[in-house]
């Protein structure tokens, strides 16, 4: 990862651990990185405040890791939403749900129907998405997921636990993927551009140490 690829990272960490009014003492506790197997930050290809071609990338991270590789609950929380979508650009989503308990068997389902037809984008870009609320009120979204690991609205997830394999998130990024977001309790993105706030400039540094996030 170069240097900016670093204070832009780290910048996003601060952002998701700390409001604008203050330090939270949550920030003590580290959330794992959501691709099993590798190291906090690695694989990430794109950062908040980072542009994917000519359209600015706000508030996520996009993470590339070979296709099926594990993707793991970052913290304790609880299942708000799950389903399957696609991404119509970094700003715009569109959601499909149907009967099954898990990504791959609703994808079965839409395709049978004949939902996957003439869609604006390619379809292994159709994955699963799933919607978690952690236990501080944080929320975490995270789509290209695939996988027949049983979900349910409701359900709790432990940190650790595999919640799907990593696929296709968004169309105009070639390699396997998965896109993480996340907002605070109001459902309002938590990131800001670095230059936005002197502190975040100052915990740069401390937050690429793996403080935040750390490996399984």
């Amino acid at each position: 990862m170069n240097m900016d690829m670093k204070h832009i990272f780290s910048s996003f960490v601060m952002a998701a651990a700390f409001s604008v009014h203050g330090f939270s003492a949550q920030a003590q506790t580290a959330w794992l990185w959501p691709i099993k197997g590798q190291e906090a930050g690695q694989g990430m290809i794109c950062a908040p405040q980072q542009y994917v071609g000519e359209e600015l990338n706000f508030d996520k991270l996009i993470i590339a890791a070979p296709e099926g590789t594990g993707v793991l609950c970052p913290a304790d929380g609880v299942v708000l939403n799950f389903g399957v979508g696609y991404e119509k650009s970094l700003h715009e989503s569109v959601s499909f749900h149907a009967g099954s308990d898990n990504f791959d068997s609703i994808l079965g389902e839409l395709e049978e129907v004949g939902e996957l037809k003439d869609l604006p984008v390619p379809t292994r870009y159709v994955g699963g998405d799933i919607f978690m609320r952690l236990e501080d009120g944080r929320m975490i979204f995270i789509s290209g997921l695939t996988g027949d690991i049983p979900m349910k609205t409701g359900m709790r997830v432990s940190k650790g636990e595999v919640i799907g394999r990593v696929g296709y998130a968004y169309h105009k990024i070639d390699r396997p993927h998965i896109i993480l977001s996340v907002a605070g309790s109001t459902g309002r993105p938590m990131t800001m551009p670095a230059s936005c706030c002197p502190i975040l400039r100052l915990w740069c540094r401390y937050l690429s140490s793996n403080v935040f996030w750390t490996k399984l």
